[in-house]
């Protein structure tokens, strides 16, 4: 995932969010006119209370879907049956990978409220 977002920065396909973000409905606000006014994913690097980014609308078109699933044009539905039947098999995390990854706890991960009533923070 992280070299796909890379990928869209670098071709400027992603939105980038640089200001700080409440995620107690201002994420959830900004998420939703994005998606309002196009389908590009949006990518938030300032939310407030956290160290972690929170990254959306990943998957925020038909073309991006199948491109990520391998699919052909007009193929989606063929692909998705077949990744059903054959999954891809775990693979172990090379030792010089490991130190790009850390330890992260739920509780760390920001916690978007989109209305009133969730269950959430």
């Amino acid at each position: 995932m992280k070299e796909l977002i890379e990928s869209w920065i670098e071709s400027g396909e992603i939105q980038i969010v640089e200001r700080e973000v409440d995620p107690r409905f201002e994420c959830a606000a900004v998420i939703a006119r994005s998606q309002h006014e196009s389908d590009r994913p949006i990518l938030f690097r300032n939310i407030k209370g956290s160290t972690l980014p929170v990254a959306s609308n990943l998957f925020g078109s038909r073309q991006r879907l199948s491109h990520y699933l391998g699919a052909e044009e007009g193929n989606f539905c063929q692909r998705w049956a077949t990744l059903m039947k054959n999954p891809v098999q775990p693979v172990a995390i090379l030792p010089e990978a490991e130190a790009e990854f850390r330890a992260a706890r739920l509780d760390e991960l920001p916690q978007l409220t989109y209305h009133g009533k969730d269950a959430a923070p």
